[in-house]
C-alpha cells in the first residue's frame, strides 16, 4: 500500500513544485495617475504659451482659440511659430482644424497621434 502512496505522491523527501497560475490582467502603458483631458484655450497674447505648454506636458490635449489675437497678424504669427518650436521641443504635435476664419488649432501630447488626413477604410 505504501508502493501505492508513494506512486501518487512521490517518492518520500520529494516535494513537487507547486506554480500557480495568475489571472492575467491587461498591461496598459501607464501615462499618469490622472486622466487624460481635453482643454479647449484662449490665447490671448504669447504670454499664455507657457500655461497651453504645461497643459500638454501634462498629458492633456488641447483645442486652442487665438480669436483675441487674429486682429495682430505679425503678433500672432510669432506667436504660433514660438508655441509649435515648444510643442515639437517636449515631443508633441498640433494642426489647424480648418474650418472657417480663426479656426482652432489641435494640440497634443507625445504619446497621441493625430491624422492629418482622413483614413481610407
Amino acid at each position: 500500500m505504501s508502493r501505492i502512496f508513494r506512486k501518487i505522491l512521490g517518492k518520500e523527501g520529494e516535494k513537487e513544485e507547486v506554480i500557480e497560475e495568475q489571472p492575467e490582467t491587461p498591461h496598459f502603458p501607464s501615462v499618469s495617475e490622472k486622466a487624460m483631458a481635453i482643454k479647449p484655450m484662449n490665447m490671448k497674447s504669447i504670454e499664455d504659451i507657457d500655461s497651453i505648454v504645461n497643459e500638454v506636458n501634462d498629458g492633456n490635449i488641447v483645442i486652442l482659440r487665438y480669436d483675441d489675437m487674429a486682429s495682430e497678424p505679425d503678433k500672432l504669427k510669432m506667436a504660433l511659430e514660438r508655441l509649435k518650436e515648444r510643442i515639437l521641443d517636449i515631443g508633441g504635435d498640433m494642426v489647424l482644424i480648418k474650418s472657417g476664419k480663426n479656426s482652432p488649432l489641435l494640440i497634443a501630447p507625445r504619446f497621441v497621434e493625430i491624422w492629418r488626413t482622413p483614413s481610407e477604410g
